[in-house]
């Protein structure tokens, strides 16, 4: 039981496999912050089906990185993780690493076609400019890992979740790439795939906006690095 963890869930119309994401996280003991981001398929009786906290946003389209923060802002424990309503959660015990800040663990996937595989850390930067090149090869590569974080760490330094103005957002391991060595972190990268993740391959239509504006945040970071 993993009282000291609290599973972020964002969700939009995801209330097909919503159910499954909160069990998945409430079976290891987790609490869990349900973030609903104007979902109109029934999500928010799913949610209230659980005893589980949440908050809803009635302005719809407010982007995945708009509900992560609303949960960093919510966590009342010492670490926190951050679950799509649609993949699961596997085990917690492995991300819980005694004087980490942040842990990564690999991914097991599966995809529209039943196909499972697993997706693992190899190629994680550990130096500036592996940092640059890991996150500008993220334009093309799904993403690959996810992990934990001590609550107490991303907020003593400020890391959150980016939304653009046309509403792309980053995921963690972007944003950890471009800002976690200005922290120092103490990072563990551990072996047990703690999430099922279901990989789907969707139209992206504003690709080229979320390149640019990609781009663009490394060349200011660089710059003032």
């Amino acid at each position: 039981m993993h009282p000291d963890v609290t599973c972020v869930i964002t969700t939009y119309d995801m209330a097909a496999t919503l159910g499954a994401a909160i069990e998945s996280a409430l079976r290891l003991g987790c609490e869990v912050f349900v973030t609903d981001d104007g979902s109109t398929d029934g999500s928010r009786d799913v949610i209230a089906a659980y005893d589980v906290r949440s908050v809803r946003f009635d302005a719809p389209s407010g982007g995945v990185a708009r509900g992560l923060n609303a949960g960093l802002d919510a966590c009342r424990t010492e670490w926190i993780c951050w679950l799509d309503a649609d993949d699961e959660l596997l085990a917690v015990d492995p991300l819980i690493v005694s004087g980490a800040d942040w842990t990564v663990a690999p991914l097991a996937v599966i995809d529209d076609a039943g196909r499972r595989r697993l997706w693992d850390y190899s190629g994680w930067p550990t130096d500036l400019e592996g940092a640059y090149a890991f996150a500008r090869q993220r334009r093309s590569q799904p993403v690959s890992i996810r992990g934990a974080h001590r609550t107490a760490w991303l907020r003593e330094n400020g890391l959150r979740h980016l939304t653009w103005p046309a509403g792309h957002h980053f995921g963690d391991d972007v944003l950890t790439c471009l800002e976690w060595l200005k922290t120092r972190p103490r990072i563990a990268m551990v072996e047990t795939p703690c999430y099922l993740y279901r990989y789907r391959r969707r139209r992206w239509p504003h690709r080229e906006l979320f390149e640019r504006d990609l781009l663009a945040y490394l060349d200011e970071h660089e710059r003032t690095a």
